[in-house]
């Protein structure tokens, strides 16, 4: 069966390239015991040939990647203004504002708080977080911390628990250790600050 189906395969009309998945139609057609079938939805069968079918693939992954957080008690508001990548890990409990992009590598602890206008990439945060229209690259951030909004966060830094970073600022130093219960206002830059009292730093 197998060998008669490719020798009656013919090109695609549109591309005049021969299509493998053709195969099956021509099999069903010489004899339907011959091809098995399994439950699912059509959106498996999805193509990829040009950039418009890339797009329609890449909304149908992340549909299924917002139903599974919601699924596991992540609460999505305005979900489909939400871009999460598939290898996004979010807490139970956690909260994501509308217009939230939270990129592959990022790992976010149980009752966290995101967005709206959240930016994550490659990032940590441990539990109960607060993330509010502000950048995360590539850094961590311990638990009761909060950021923002409009500040930006990355280069490896690494922010404590229970540390406060108000809006516009910046910090982009690659370690960056702070003491509980501290308060950051202001554009850093230094290679380590390590705090060793409740402090405040303003512009």
């Amino acid at each position: 069966m197998g060998r008669r189906a490719l020798a009656n395969l013919a090109p695609n009309p549109r591309k005049n390239e021969y299509f493998l998945t053709d195969l099956v139609a021509v099999a069903y057609s010489e004899d339907p015991e011959s091809v098995g079938s399994a439950p699912g939805t059509t959106d498996v069968l999805v193509g990829v040939n040009d950039r418009a079918e890339l797009a329609v693939a890449d909304h149908l992954l992340r549909e299924r990647k917002r139903a599974r957080l919601l699924d596991s008690g992540v609460t999505l508001i305005a979900p489909v203004s939400n871009q999460i990548d598939l290898d996004v890990e979010i807490g139970a409990d956690s909260i994501v504002g509308p217009n939230c992009i939270i990129e592959a590598g990022t790992r976010i602890g149980q009752g966290c708080r995101i967005g709206p206008n959240a930016v994550i990439r490659n990032s940590t945060l441990a539990e109960r977080v607060r993330i509010e229209s502000s950048i995360i690259e590539d850094s961590s951030i311990g638990a009761d911390s909060d950021v923002g909004p409009f500040s930006h966060v990355r280069g490896g830094a690494e922010i404590g628990p229970r540390v406060h970073i108000g809006n516009f600022a910046e910090l982009r130093m690659p370690a960056w250790r702070k003491a509980s219960g501290s308060a950051i206002l202001a554009t850093l830059a230094m290679p380590a600050w390590v705090p060793t009292s409740t402090s405040a730093l303003a512009p």
